[in-house]
């Protein structure tokens, strides 16, 4: 055998040596966080409103009119509830099934819309129409009742999404809209609402 063939041999068996037990490490992590680790749970005061979060009785933080958290929320079934200024509330009954559990739940009096936002921001050239992005997709749509389960790369409000991302990433954006927007035609709601200018989008899942 050659040197560099011994070389290359040597070279396997350490990646073999230092490789397996890495993997062994990142499964056994993810394993323990699944079983043990607390969920996360997203929360956002309105805009014209500070907003207390009390879990399980226990007031934990009161949030800034416009602001969003990240709470961690121990696995179980908890009861949050969310106060604004004026007293009105809502409650929200969760159930943290593991460590990957991140939800987001509503505000009291408070509508929201997500959307799908990466060719709108991030667009190619060859996906502009008369110098145009394709409008936002409209996911989905939801009250104050709701707890809805996030994505990977969900954000809250235009501020808050990446200056870059990779191609083919799917980017959530969450907005708070008036609730009698929840009906409203999706061109009517990203247009007149919220002044997107572009293109209609290709998708056939706007809501």
């Amino acid at each position: 055998m050659s040197v560099l063939e011994s070389l290359k041999s040597v070279r396997a068996v350490l990646a073999v040596v230092i490789g397996v037990p890495l993997v062994i490490g990142a499964a056994g992590l993810m394993a323990h966080t699944y079983m043990y680790g607390d969920g996360e749970l997203h929360a956002a005061a309105p805009a014209d409103s500070d907003m207390s979060v009390t879990i399980d009785g226990e007031l934990l933080t009161t949030i800034a009119a416009g602001e969003h958290h990240e709470l961690d929320i121990a696995q179980g079934e908890h009861v949050v509830t969310f106060e604004l200024e004026d007293g009105t509330s809502v409650h929200h009954d969760l159930n943290v099934s593991n460590g990957f559990w991140e939800s987001f739940s509503a505000a009291p009096q408070t509508c929201y819309v997500q959307l799908e936002v990466a060719d709108t921001y991030y667009f190619a050239d060859d996906e502009l129409v008369d110098g145009m992005p394709p409008l936002p997709t409209v996911e989905k749509r939801f009250d104050d009742t709701a707890t809805v389960s996030l994505s990977s790369r969900t954000y809250f409000g235009e501020d808050a999404l990446p200056s870059q991302i990779t191609e083919g990433d799917s980017i959530h954006l969450i907005e708070e809209i008036p609730c009698d927007m929840l009906e409203a035609d999706a061109n009517h709601l990203l247009q007149d609402w919220f002044g997107y200018e572009g293109h209609a989008s290709n998708s056939f899942f706007q809501f």
